[in-house]
């Protein structure tokens, strides 16, 4: 009976909450900015993205790479780099002043991997939820990292690879980051987000059931969605997950 009550309520609730898609603002300073997203459109196009702040955007710099306003139409970017972006990777946006860039879409893959190489690695932070960098990088891949940095900030792990020493302690949502490798290995952040969280918040409760319903009776779900609600594994979105997910709620 409490399941047919509860299932009841989140009906109704559902019919007065829209479901917008995922969402990130990027603060952008003048100068250089060292960024990465954790959410990206389905045209995840450069010249898309950032055609909303195409008066302030001086280029963009990846790794032997640029792109820049065409000065005849500074809705167009040229340059020799890619069309679109890797959500993999990290890049430099060079603003003439101080501005937002927000981005709508969905949330990347949570169980995303790298291959990295041995010496310099410019690489994305997948999520939107903050990390400390004790628990963001798995301890397997700490005697083969020499450095981790962001902008000017720089990190290494301690002598004993018991922790690390440096200018940052927390891995953040929409910045960059440089990995500095001994050798090639398939490197992985740590997921902060447990299953059940279809909102990513950190915290399973009704609004995640009230999501999930929603996904449910409409589009098809994300690969963040489908990873984060799927919890008997057969590819699709059930009642039988919402159930699941009810369970968390009330232990």
């Amino acid at each position: 009976m409490k399941y047919i009550i509860k299932f009841t309520i989140y009906m109704l609730l559902i019919c007065t909450i829209s479901f917008a898609e995922e969402s990130q603002a990027l603060e952008l300073h003048a100068g250089n900015n060292y960024i990465s997203f954790h959410v990206l459109p389905a045209d995840p196009s450069f010249a898309e993205i950032f055609q909303p702040i195409n008066n302030e955007l001086i280029g963009i710099i990846g790794s032997g790479w640029s792109l820049q306003p065409n000065p005849l139409d500074d809705q167009i970017l040229i340059g020799d780099g890619p069309l679109t972006i890797d959500p993999h990777l990290a890049f430099t946006v060079v603003v003439s002043n101080n501005t937002t860039l927000y981005v709508t879409g969905e949330f990347l893959d949570p169980t995303m991997t790298y291959e990295l190489a041995a010496g310099s690695n410019h690489i994305s932070y997948p999520y939107n939820q903050p990390q400390i960098i004790d628990i963001a990088v798995p301890d397997v891949f700490l005697p083969l990292i020499t450095s981790i940095s962001w902008e000017d900030q720089t990190i290494w792990p301690d002598g004993d690879f018991s922790g690390w020493q440096g200018d940052f302690d927390i891995i953040e949502p929409g910045k960059g980051y440089t990995i500095n490798l001994s050798e090639s290995v398939e490197f992985y952040w740590n997921n902060p987000i447990s299953m059940g969280d279809v909102n990513s918040d950190l915290i399973v409760d009704v609004l995640d059931v009230v999501r999930l319903i929603g996904i449910i009776l409409s589009d098809e779900p994300s690969v963040f969605q489908l990873w984060a609600g799927d919890f008997d594994g057969d590819g699709v979105l059930t009642v039988a997950d919402i159930v699941s997910v009810v369970d968390i709620i009330i232990g």
